[in-house]
C-alpha cells in the first residue's frame, strides 16, 4: 500500500536471541501481551544452551588467550545463534572463539585485521598442545 494510507494489516518479522537464562514462553507471552490484538507465529526457537564455565575447554581457551594477549581473559555469554546447541545436545563442551574486531562484527562487509587473525591461530595451537598433553 501506499505511504499515506492508513494500512488494513501489518506483517512484521522478528528474529530474536532470546539470552541463556530466559523462557521463550515468557518471552513469547511479553510480546504478546504488548500487541493485543496482533497473531504471534513462532517459525522456530531453540532453548539457550551454556557451556560450564569451569569446564576444560574454557580454562584452557581462557588461559591461551591470556598467554597470547598477556592480559586477564575470562568467559562471557554472547547472544547468538549457532550450530553449538547441536554439539551440546550430543554431549560435547562447546565454546565460541574466533578472530574479529567487535567494532565491525557482523556489520557490512565485515573483515579481521591479519594481526587479529594470527593471534588466533596461536591461541588455536596452544589450545590443542594442551589438549594433546604438551602445555605451552
Amino acid at each position: 500500500e501506499k505511504s499515506n494510507v492508513v494500512t488494513e494489516n501489518c506483517t512484521l518479522e522478528l528474529e530474536l536471541r532470546v539470552p541463556w537464562g530466559c523462557s521463550i514462553p515468557e518471552t513469547l507471552a511479553e510480546i504478546q501481551a504488548h500487541a493485543n490484538n496482533a497473531i504471534v507465529t513462532p517459525q522456530e526457537s531453540f532453548v539457550p544452551t551454556i557451556t560450564d564455565p569451569s569446564s576444560r575447554i574454557v580454562t584452557v581457551t581462557c588461559d591461551a588467550v591470556q598467554r597470547a594477549w598477556n592480559k586477564p581473559s575470562f568467559p562471557f555469554v554472547q547472544w547468538a545463534a549457532s550450530d553449538a546447541r547441536h554439539m551440546r545436545g550430543a554431549g560435547f563442551r562447546v565454546i565460541e572463539y574466533g578472530p574479529g574486531e567487535i567494532e565491525s562484527l557482523h556489520a557490512v562487509n565485515e573483515r579481521v585485521t591479519i594481526a587479529s587473525l594470527e593471534k588466533a591461530t596461536e591461541i588455536y595451537g596452544d589450545v590443542m598442545q594442551q589438549y594433546a598433553g604438551n602445555p605451552a
